[in-house]
């Protein structure tokens, strides 16, 4: 093969490199033109307003396209997923669910150390729907009218739900608050009533070490 075959042999695959990359290019920025915001996913939605408590059911969830990237930490594209789990605050219409909505020991963070999360259950629906999430309040044995905790702080309202579960209250309270509610709140099983309640404190106090 002469030099000048060797020449124009070079050329040509110079020629057609540049072709293919061109090629390249074109196909990647019609790709970027079509879908300019990657991989797409859905997530599940709130279709409702719902109180904290609330027990989800299918007819409260839609599900939504966003871009991958966009999606929520702890998000799910399945509906099933939720089904029949509680909130655990309050949520808004089209807000995107994930697994903090539903983790009741999530709302404890920010609470002194060694703190635990218990449940207090109300008799009265009315006053468990007056002490927002945030309010503190003192917990009082029915059976015995004795102070079980003071200054305890709300982390959630849950209302009662279809199968006769009672409303009540999340707290945020100490280990020792814990039992002693824990022991009233037994006790009054076989009493009138749940075997605690509450008073709304009406001014704001510093959390007991």
């Amino acid at each position: 093969m002469t030099r000048r075959s060797l020449w124009r042999r070079a050329k040509v695959q110079r020629v057609l490199a540049a072709t293919l990359v061109a090629v390249a290019v074109w196909l990647g920025v019609s790709a970027a033109s079509a879908d300019p915001e990657g991989p797409r996913t859905e997530v599940v939605t709130m279709r409702i307003d719902a109180r904290s408590g609330h027990s989800l059911r299918p007819g409260d969830l839609d599900l939504l396209t966003v871009p991958a990237a966009m999606a929520p930490r702890g998000s799910s594209s399945s509906v099933e997923d939720w089904v029949g789990q509680r909130l655990a605050a309050p949520i808004r219409a089209g807000d995107v669910l994930t697994d903090a909505d539903v983790s009741i020991a999530a709302l404890a963070q920010g609470q002194p150390p060694g703190y635990v999360v218990t449940h207090l259950p109300l008799s009265s629906p009315a006053l468990a729907r007056a002490v927002p999430a945030g309010a503190r309040v003192d917990v009082l044995s029915t059976a015995e009218g004795s102070m079980l905790a003071t200054n305890v702080i709300v982390l959630a309202t849950d209302d009662a739900d279809d199968e006769g579960e009672g409303p009540g209250l999340f707290v945020a309270v100490s280990p020792s608050d814990a039992q002693a509610i824990a022991v009233a709140s037994g006790s009054g099983a076989a009493l009138a009533g749940s075997g605690v309640t509450i008073v709304l404190r009406t001014e704001v106090t510093a959390v007991r070490p």
